[in-house]
């Protein structure tokens, strides 16, 4: 996972890059035409689409020139395996979550429900997963793995995270936990694979089984193949929190961040500094 822990010179002009670099995209954002007749799935697909233009552009700029091509990216050729371990590491556990509720007794199934467009609300959900993942662990990751050690990263795109999602503060603590074990998942993926592809397909996995199959989390509005209703107490269904409020999500997300962790930690074993060896048994033996 890296044994330089900060780099104290450069991290401070991170941080003002990643300011600068979000200050823009909205900025841009804000002023770009926004679509307002057709389909609610035509304006989805046209939202996100922009976005992803605007954030594609932006990051090429600073790559070439607050960075002059010295920042290290992705590379572009996927490996099928890191691919298909990314879309399971998105789906597998919401998928999980909503099995064992229902041998539980404390989930249901509503009525099947038909809309049109319907590959056209999947693009739009992989469109707004490559826009996120981009936005946080595109350019903003490698920027911060140059100067810094996984966890200083990972802890620092988490505060980026909640600011994209401050609602998660008015949700339940289960909630707001398995958010941020999401996107460390999301951190992890990436560390390991070496490539975004991963993350943006466990991203796209999520959205589609949380949010088009399930309807209980809403990324770009659209609508839900299945209505599912939860009972019982609100720390194990989720309650009005959904899924994501469900501490049956929170265990399984919390088991896939240690498996990613612990072969990160086979590939770097961690170096404790010998002074700290000499040092710990007589602080024992006092």
């Amino acid at each position: 996972m890296g044994t330089k822990v900060i780099d104290l010179k450069n991290f401070f002009v991170c941080i003002y890059k990643t300011f600068f670099f979000f200050d823009v995209a909205v900025i841009i954002l804000h002023f770009l035409p926004v679509l307002t007749k057709g389909s609610a799935a035509r304006i989805a697909f046209f939202t996100e689409g922009r976005s992803l233009l605007v954030l594609a552009i932006l990051t090429l700029i600073f790559y070439l020139l607050a960075e002059r091509r010295q920042l290290p990216f992705f590379p572009w050729k996927p490996k099928w395996r890191s691919l298909l371990a990314g879309f399971a590491c998105g789906a597998l556990p919401l998928l999980l979550t909503c099995a064992i509720l229902k041998v539980l007794h404390r989930l249901s199934f509503g009525t099947r429900q038909s809309f049109g467009q319907i590959f056209l609300w999947m693009a739009a959900l992989l469109l707004n997963a490559t826009v996120t993942e981009l936005l946080l662990h595109g350019y903003l990751f490698r920027l911060y793995r140059k100067f810094c050690n996984f966890a200083v990263t990972a802890i620092l795109l988490s505060v980026l995270y909640l600011s994209l999602h401050a609602t998660l503060f008015s949700e339940s603590r289960i909630c707001l936990l398995n958010g941020l074990l999401f996107n460390l998942l999301l951190c992890l993926l990436v560390e390991y694979t070496g490539s975004l592809y991963p993350s943006i397909l466990a991203g796209f996995s999520y959205r589609l089984a949380g949010s088009l199959l399930l309807g209980t989390i809403d990324f770009v509005g659209n609508p839900t193949l299945f209505s599912i209703i939860l009972s019982g107490k609100a720390w194990l269904s989720g309650g009005s929190d959904g899924l994501e409020g469900s501490a049956v999500l929170l265990l399984l997300n919390a088991l896939l961040c240690g498996y990613f962790i612990v072969k990160l930690l086979k590939r770097n074993p961690i170096k404790i500094p010998p002074r700290f060896l000499k040092w710990l048994p007589r602080r024992l033996s006092r």
